[in-house]
């Protein structure tokens, strides 16, 4: 999947804006194409979860109080 129209790129919002929504819709599209795929248990289990558990959100948290505080 391509940028189709770049010319109607008219910068007024950020750029991560504009890249945020070409990943969802290249998102989407993968997962029309998907559609009717199950995901066995295995295939799903071997996707890595790379969220921060709890104690490394509140750790993340305290480190950015502390900078902005500093």
């Amino acid at each position: 999947m391509c940028w189709l129209r770049p010319a109607k790129f008219e910068g007024r919002s950020a750029v991560s804006t504009w890249l945020l929504a070409i990943t969802r819709f290249k998102a989407l599209f993968c997962a029309a194409a998907q559609e009717g795929r199950e995901l066995d248990d295995e295939a799903a289990n071997a996707i890595e979860d790379t969220s921060d558990d709890p104690e490394v959100a509140v750790q993340k948290k305290d480190t950015s109080e502390a900078l902005r505080k500093c």
